[in-house]
């Protein structure tokens, strides 16, 4: 039987350069500020807001976000190698907020979990739906970020053991990109 060429259904791949009918609005810079140190029984997280403009995350997101973290951790422990580090954003976007949870394992892999909410219903985070784009790119400037941190603090470090963890904790990031 010979083989036939996969022909795209819907989507990007069904139209021809120039011809999209993608809407794509101007870029927009957002904030990236480090809002405090946030300790889940043994592991210390940098919790970081990502919004739209200078007004920063609500104390009522970062209060709903943090419970949710901390109902997630209890009911989630990991059977991987765990380093007590990681960080957690909470996004402000449009339509939605986000939170992802990291946790550094395995020496150079994140352990990484997101939940969503409404604009609406902004403290009900729930599991996003599979198809969900779980990274945008203020949130990969963050990834990229605690990536070169992990990298010169803990894997590349000549310090021992301990010191190693809180350099990296020291590491903070607040930007606009």
């Amino acid at each position: 039987m010979e083989e036939q060429p996969l022909k795209p259904q819907t989507g990007l791949a069904a139209f021809e350069p120039g011809q999209s009918r993608v809407s794509v609005g101007p870029y927009a810079r957002r904030e990236i500020r480090f809002l405090q140190y946030w300790k889940h029984h043994k592991t210390t997280f940098k919790v970081y807001g990502i919004t739209i403009g200078a007004k920063p995350c609500s104390a009522e997101l970062v209060n709903a976000a943090l419970r949710k973290a901390t109902d997630h951790l209890r009911k989630n422990p990991t059977r991987h190698q765990q380093y007590w580090v990681g960080f957690i954003s909470i996004h402000t976007g449009r339509g939605e907020n986000q939170i992802i949870i990291d946790r550094w394992i395995n020496e150079n892999e994140l352990l990484h979990q997101i939940f969503i909410s409404s604009e609406k219903t902004p403290t009900r985070f729930r599991k996003p739906p599979c198809d969900h784009n779980s990274v945008c790119i203020w949130e990969l400037y963050l990834q990229g970020f605690e990536r070169n941190a992990w990298l010169g603090c803990v894997l590349q470090s000549k310090r021992r053991w301990p010191a190693r963890l809180r350099h990296y904790l020291d590491q903070r990031l607040n930007a606009r990109v």
